[in-house]
C-alpha cells in the first residue's frame, strides 16, 4: 500500500510500504491508486484552478447522468470538514449552483 512520507517542507511524497499490516484487494488497491493520482493531479492546483476543474468535471457528470444531486450532498459532506468555514460556505454555494443546473 503505498503510505504518504513527509518531508521537512511539508510536501507529501508517495512511496509503496510492501510490509503493510493491511492487505489489499484489487478493487481497493485500484481504488487507492485512483485517488493518488487524483491527488497528485491536482495538488499543483490553486483554488481557482480546482474550481474551474471542479466546475468542469460536474458540469461533464450532470450531461451524462453520472452526477446526482446525492453525489454532490456526499462531495460536500466529506469535503467540508477539511475546509474553512469560508471554504465551507464557498463550496456551499457552488454544489447548490450546480444542483440548480441539471
Amino acid at each position: 500500500m503505498k503510505k504518504p512520507r513527509f518531508n521537512g517542507g511539508g510536501n507529501a511524497q508517495f512511496t509503496s510500504n510492501e510490509n503493510s499490516a493491511h492487505s489489499e484487494n484489487a478493487a481497493g488497491g485500484a481504488a487507492d491508486d485512483s485517488i493518488q493520482a487524483a491527488m497528485q493531479r491536482y495538488s499543483g492546483m490553486n483554488e481557482s484552478q480546482l474550481m474551474t476543474e471542479m466546475l468542469a468535471r460536474a458540469a461533464e457528470g450532470r450531461r451524462n447522468g453520472t452526477l446526482s444531486d446525492a453525489d454532490l450532498d456526499d462531495f460536500y459532506a466529506k469535503a467540508a470538514p477539511a475546509l474553512s468555514p469560508a471554504q465551507r460556505d464557498r463550496l456551499k454555494g457552488l454544489v447548490d449552483s450546480l444542483k440548480q443546473n441539471k
